[in-house]
């Protein structure tokens, strides 16, 4: 370490320089200073910590001079004024802005600004009205509130959706209205059939139809009345006829000789 101490009397006399080549061992602790309160009472004073404090607060002063009064009209306006005059605004800032001709003769006023204002927000309600139409003549319950005009509408809808969807699940039957399947399937009946006595059978593909299905066949006339004529002889010979998933079988007491087109109207 090499360090320099300077130290000069209170006379400027001299410098003393004291050169620290090394630095020495720590010293011990010293002993704890006096608190205030214990050097008062080492000056002969008596009493209490709290009596010291006491000690510590001076005189009351004398009262001082009264503040400045804010001036009505210069210094602040509470809102009785009408008008705002030039004077009121030039000692209100506390310098001139403009010349006292440069400024409107005609300031608002708080009622003028307020029947601006009326008329602002009468003119926007007649803008809306003229947009979105009277309300009163809406044909909901709900006369008074667009949302819930909206809202009441919303509801119609979804519980006609909903009857639709349950209607979707009637089924019609004699005596009620709903819904029903229906297909008219067509074939046609060859010369060929099963069994050498009656009845004679005959197992036809028809595709679509079903083994629960109980059709309306009937032959399919051609509009020639000779053919015709021999289609109904030969259709006349079918007595029965079953059905299975994708075909159905045909019974009759003579075999058919001509080929029989026919139709079967199909109602689920």
């Amino acid at each position: 370490m090499n360090n320099e101490l300077k130290g000069v009397l209170e006379d400027n006399s001299f410098n003393v320089i004291v050169q620290i080549t090394e630095s020495g061992p720590k010293g011990e602790k010293g002993d704890k200073g006096e608190s205030a309160y214990e050097h008062w009472l080492s000056l002969g004073n008596v009493g209490t910590i709290d009596d010291f404090l006491l000690t510590l607060k001076g005189d009351k002063g004398d009262k001082g001079d009264p503040g400045y009064t804010p001036i009505k009209g210069i210094d602040y306006f509470d809102g009785s004024d009408a008008n705002v005059t030039y004077t009121n605004v030039v000692n209100a800032l506390g310098y001139i802005p403009l010349s006292e001709d440069s400024l409107p003769s005609n300031l608002e006023t708080p009622a003028g600004a307020q029947a601006k204002a009326d008329a602002a927000e009468t003119n926007a309600k007649n803008h809306a009205n003229s947009l979105v139409g009277t309300l009163s003549n809406l044909l909901t319950t709900a006369k008074n509130n667009v949302v819930a005009a909206i809202n009441e509408i919303f509801g119609k809808v979804e519980d006609v959706e909903g009857d639709l969807e349950s209607h979707q699940a009637d089924e019609a039957t004699i005596g009620k209205l709903g819904h029903v399947y229906h297909a008219t399937l067509t074939t046609t009946l060859d010369t060929t059939w099963t069994g050498t006595e009656p009845p004679y059978t005959k197992t036809q593909t028809v595709t679509g139809i079903s083994s629960n299905d109980n059709p309306i066949v009937d032959v399919v006339m051609s509009g020639t009345f000779t053919t015709d004529v021999e289609r109904a002889n030969e259709w006349s010979k079918i007595y029965r006829i079953t059905t299975a998933d994708n075909s159905i079988t045909l019974y009759a007491t003579d075999k058919p000789t001509v080929s029989l087109p026919i139709q079967l109207k199909v109602v689920r």
